[in-house]
């Protein structure tokens, strides 16, 4: 062997050797790389379990997950009688039972009853007591029990129209609303139909079921000065609510409402009633009270009938309509630019054709003041017939004389509710004026009103069953 080739073989083994100490090395880097991915993976899943472990505060066995805390209740009330109470309360998710807690004036919270079911009946309240209820939601699991607690909630007998006092305003009557869906919730339901110029809610107040193939209506208070009769539709609404169970002048309530729900707006007009009753200082908006320092009537707002921009709400109806009969923007008369222009008239006119488009609307009551009197004329066909079977009825009950020779030589008045009731609603509908002295009316008068219309509404309901 030469010396050439010697080098060459020399040099072929140091290749190899080169190959195999590069291979080794990267078999090598491979398997320290998996075992140390595999011991990441291991610790992962063990810092896992330990956690898991401490989470569950079990120190060995299978992982135990803590049952979910039932939801919180939602409490409602509906008086029943001078005496009792029923305690409603949504279903809670997960809950087993029920235990509810009564707390009477100050004294503290006791148990008054333990059950499956979503409500109970306290027999033991009293007038003059303020009552305080909470329901506590619970479950009971490997031993241990979990619950959650509603809020609490006030309950009282009471009456709450107050009807002493001549300006039933309208945050008074916000606030019976209320009280009537807190006291009464089976039997009273509450929605807002529209808003005023000065953004106070126009209310539908509805009492009886809710499901009724028939409905009566009741308008009040469309002028601002006859507020006495949104006075005495929340007065009528408390007094069938609380005798929901009972009677009211021998007319089982409950036989009637069942049968026909019956509507109420008690105050059609709050800013006008609110300018009648405190002036045009309380109306919010500074551009309407602008305009109204301007307008006709602004030094004596006691007699105020319109709304806050000065048009008569009565004359404001797509019935009849002339634009800007009247003369000019004040507090009575102007039949505005265009009919139903106003917002109160529109909030009137949309649950008017909801009730149509229903076809449960079987009549509607019209509360004015004054002069003692029931207006029957108009219509024709069946709604004439049912206007003027409502109109006799509603002379029998209160003793009025009949209205139905005012205004009759001039013919229809322009943009009246009445007729527009009948006329494109197809509704029978009666007027009644109550009172005899100058509006508004003085709070002496109320208790003869009173005697004459407390069950009228009711009595005509059940007319019209």
């Amino acid at each position: 062997m030469n010396k050439k080739q010697y080098k060459l073989i020399a040099l072929s083994l140091a290749m190899t050797m080169a190959v195999s100490s590069i291979s080794y090395a990267a078999n090598a880097d491979r398997k320290v790389s998996a075992a140390a991915k595999t011991d990441n993976e291991v610790l992962t899943v063990a810092k896992k379990d330990i956690i898991r472990k401490n989470e569950t505060k079990v120190s060995s066995g299978p992982v135990i997950e803590e049952p979910e805390i039932p939801a919180k209740s939602k409490i409602s009330f509906t008086r029943l009688g001078s005496k009792k109470v029923k305690i409603s309360w949504s279903r809670s998710t997960g809950a087993e039972k029920y235990i509810l807690y009564k707390k009477t004036n100050n004294n503290g919270y006791k148990i008054v009853a333990k059950t499956t079911k979503l409500k109970f009946t306290d027999k033991k309240v009293v007038a003059g007591k303020r009552y305080k209820y909470y329901v506590k939601s619970a479950r009971t699991y490997d031993g241990k029990t979990y619950a959650s607690n509603s809020n609490a909630k006030s309950f009282r007998i009471a009456n709450f129209v107050n009807t002493k006092h001549q300006k039933y305003s309208y945050s008074e009557m916000c606030g019976d609303i209320k009280s009537f869906k807190n006291t009464y919730s089976d039997y009273v339901s509450v929605k807002v139909v529209g808003k005023s110029n000065d953004k106070r809610n126009i209310y539908d107040v509805v009492i009886g079921n809710k499901k009724a193939k028939k409905t009566l209506l009741v308008i009040g208070n469309i002028h601002a000065r006859e507020y006495m009769t949104a006075q005495l539709c929340m007065a009528q609404i408390e007094s069938y609510l609380k005798n929901y169970n009972g009677s009211v002048k021998g007319v089982k309530v409950k036989s009637v409402l069942n049968k026909m729900a019956v509507h109420y707006i008690p105050m059609a007009n709050p800013d006008g009633t609110t300018i009648s009753q405190f002036g045009i200082s309380k109306i919010r908006d500074k551009k309407l009270r602008k305009a109204l320092y301007k307008m006709s009537g602004a030094s004596h707002t006691a007699t105020w009938k319109a709304n806050a921009r000065g048009v008569d709400l009565n004359r404001n109806s797509n019935s009849h309509f002339k634009a800007n009969h009247g003369g000019k923007r004040g507090s009575e008369g102007f039949s505005g630019p265009s009919a139903a222009s106003e917002p109160e008239t529109k909030a009137i006119a949309g649950l008017l054709k909801q009730l149509k488009n229903n076809k449960t609307l079987k009549g509607v009551v019209n509360y004015h003041a004054m002069g003692s009197i029931v207006f029957g004329s108009g219509g024709s066909g069946k709604v004439k017939k049912e206007t003027q079977k409502m109109y006799r009825f509603a002379r029998k009950i209160t003793g009025y004389a009949s209205g139905d020779s005012y205004g009759s030589s001039s013919g229809p008045s322009v943009g009246s509710m009445r007729d527009y009731v009948m006329e494109k609603i197809k509704s029978p509908c009666i007027t009644l004026e109550i009172g005899v002295a100058g509006c508004p009316l003085p709070i002496s008068q109320f208790s003869s009103i009173w005697r004459k219309n407390e069950s009228l509404v009711l009595r005509e309901a059940k007319l019209l069953l």
